[in-house]
């Protein structure tokens, strides 16, 4: 077992024991800024539980700090985007929606706010779903037209349909889908696949069919070219 993870099975022992204080402390020696920063997460994760938010959304914003300071970009964007919907959890919607604002990767930006949504949606908050999703598509025809593109678009038609809103999530889809006909073969094939299983679950049998197809001329192509 590395040293990282001993002292995560540590503090996670600490934590179940209901010592957050000993645990902070312990986490707070942490040398990595990842392992740091998500330790931070599941200490706080578990403060919510057990009734002390406002303690967990402290110790929230120091763990986005820390991630802040991580060189790794990628690294750096899933980390604030899992911190941002602890944030949500906590209670704190109006940090946790700017902390998944300042995600420098726009697929993971539109990712956070997404799942923030589904969070909402569940206690029925409408309207404030709606807004951020609204935010999130402005994000998505503002990128680069790639497979970082298709992502978003994915995870934000997942979220829609399971809101009722299959018409927008539909009309994105669309949009992917044009989007990965102007792709090398490689990359639409790739497309073509992130996007045929949302549509066979909205019950869009046919297109989804019809992706299928696309999926293996694209594939076939792209050997081709090799």
């Amino acid at each position: 077992m590395g040293e990282s993870m001993r002292e995560y099975v540590a503090i996670r022992k600490l934590v179940n024991e209901g010592k957050f204080e000993k645990a902070i402390r312990k986490a707070k020696e942490i040398k990595g800024e990842n392992e740091k920063s998500m330790t931070f997460c599941m200490v706080a994760e578990a403060m919510i539980y057990e009734n002390r938010a406002e303690d967990a959304i402290s110790l929230l914003n120091n763990a986005f700090e820390v991630a802040g300071k991580m060189d790794d970009e990628l690294a750096k964007s899933l980390t604030m985007s899992k911190i941002s919907f602890i944030m949500a959890i906590a209670g704190n919607l109006e940090d946790a929606v700017k902390m998944a604002c300042n995600i420098e990767n726009d697929t993971e930006k539109v990712y956070a706010l997404a799942k923030i949504s589904h969070f909402l949606a569940s206690r029925g908050e409408v309207e404030k779903v709606e807004h951020l999703l609204s935010e999130a598509e402005k994000i998505i025809y503002e990128m680069d037209e790639g497979i970082g593109k298709i992502l978003a678009i994915k995870t934000v038609a997942y979220t829609l349909a399971d809101m009722g809103g299959e018409d927008k999530a539909l009309a994105l889809l669309k949009h992917a889908e044009s989007i990965a006909g102007e792709l090398n073969e490689e990359n639409a094939s790739a497309a073509f696949t992130l996007i045929a299983p949302v549509m066979m679950e909205m019950g869009k049998i046919d297109d989804a069919l019809k992706l299928s197809m696309k999926i293996k001329e694209r594939y076939d192509l792209s050997l081709i070219h090799i």
